[in-house]
């Protein structure tokens, strides 16, 4: 920049009259020729510029052509489902034929194909009020169907995903015929459901206290073969899931039932439903520790942890034991609250649920809960 000013500056204060003079000419030149290759440089900028936002653009396209085309696979796989309950004759009400019925829902052979085609179906075609597959259901009753796989898990068969790989094996029957979609609407009070030729009933339900040990993992199955909870649980039970998690390294209470909507209203955030924990760490607790518990740390991943509320409960030279109480549940969410003050968790025990205490109930025990225990803690969450 230094040499272009000086260039310049020599080529204004040069006489008007002396443009025969070879050395301003020579100056002229190199200005000139400096300008030429400073020109060049921008221009390939700029094109290596434009050739980068078409790459930019064209993978944006490719993006949303992609996204089109799934939605659209979507759209037309629905479509052609419902155009084959259609023409099965499934689509029937009392005292409607099944062309009626058909129209009814906005579904009929001159448009089936054309129907199959659109890449956008619109939702409102296919929404549960309109799904009618057996006389015994009506429009008004559509809406509380669910999924067969959700059925089986429901009504305390097996887990949902078990549920799937038996539906997918053709050994679930529905009203007679063997169905191989896990995702078929069902009505489990009137739809008759058999499993290998056996016809499933609605099991009682049923509400475990359970005392997870250090180690076990609490799951229906695990990959690498580590020992799950229902090692420990009497065979004789209905399948029950975990309400909840505690991961491999913690213990203590732990929720099992087959009730799916009861463990829904216990997990929800908006219940607010108080979870106790003991936790041993690493380190010294005091006044400063506890209130930056409560009042909560951002983590790395950009989550924002906190606890309700925490205290003391004992401390050594080296270690302490903490009582932290979390109204909300996220994933390993003491152990990383902790990790950000640079403390670590020796055990930690979850030792209450609500008003539902773990007490006496030995590592690796369960217990039912008695009626005066669920009547407490349903309590507790219409209160919260």
């Amino acid at each position: 920049m230094a040499r272009r000013n000086l260039e310049f500056n020599i080529v204004i204060f040069a006489r008007a009259d002396d443009h025969s003079n070879p050395q301003v000419d020579q100056i002229r030149g190199t200005r000139i020729l400096y300008q030429s290759e400073s020109g060049c440089r921008r221009s390939e900028h700029n094109r290596q510029t434009r050739r980068c936002r078409q790459n930019m653009d064209q993978a944006a396209h490719e993006r949303s052509k992609t996204r089109e085309h799934a939605l659209a696979t979507t759209a037309r796989k629905r479509a052609r489902e419902h155009i084959q309950h259609a023409r099965a004759g499934r689509y029937r009400q009392k005292g409607s034929s099944p062309e009626e019925q058909r129209k009814a829902i906005g579904i009929d052979h001159a448009n089936d194909l054309k129907s199959a085609r659109q890449p956008f179906a619109s939702e409102s075609a296919f929404s549960p009020r309109s799904e009618v597959y057996h006389e015994s259901v009506s429009p008004a009753d559509s809406s509380r169907r669910i999924g067969l796989a959700r059925t089986l898990s429901k009504l305390g068969y097996c887990s949902r995903s078990n549920a799937f790989d038996l539906i997918r094996a053709g050994r679930v029957a529905l009203n007679g015929g063997i169905c191989r979609s896990p995702e078929a609407p069902v009505r489990s009070e009137r739809d008759r459901i058999e499993v290998d030729g056996r016809e499933l009933a609605a099991q009682s339900k049923v509400y475990l206290m359970f005392n997870k040990p250090r180690g076990v993992v609490a799951s229906a199955s695990d990959e690498k073969g580590r020992e799950t909870v229902y090692a420990y649980l009497d065979q004789a039970l209905p399948w029950v899931a975990p309400v909840g998690r505690l991961d491999k390294a913690s213990e203590g209470l732990l929720l099992l039932t087959n009730d799916s909507e009861w463990a829904a209203r216990v997990l929800s955030p908006e219940t607010h439903l108080d979870k106790t924990y003991h936790v041993h760490i690493g380190a010294i607790a005091n006044a400063a520790l506890v209130n930056s518990i409560i009042k909560g740390v951002r983590t790395d991943d950009g989550s924002f942890l906190r606890a309700k509320s925490a205290h003391v409960l004992r401390g050594g030279e080296k270690n302490s034991w903490l009582e932290i109480v979390l109204d909300e549940g996220k994933n390993r969410h003491i152990r990383r609250m902790l990790t950000q003050f640079g403390i670590n968790v020796l055990r930690l025990l979850r030792i209450a649920v609500g008003p539902l205490v773990l007490g006496d109930l030995p590592k690796g025990a369960s217990r039912p809960l008695t009626d005066e225990d669920k009547r407490a803690l349903d309590r507790a969450m219409k209160q919260a």
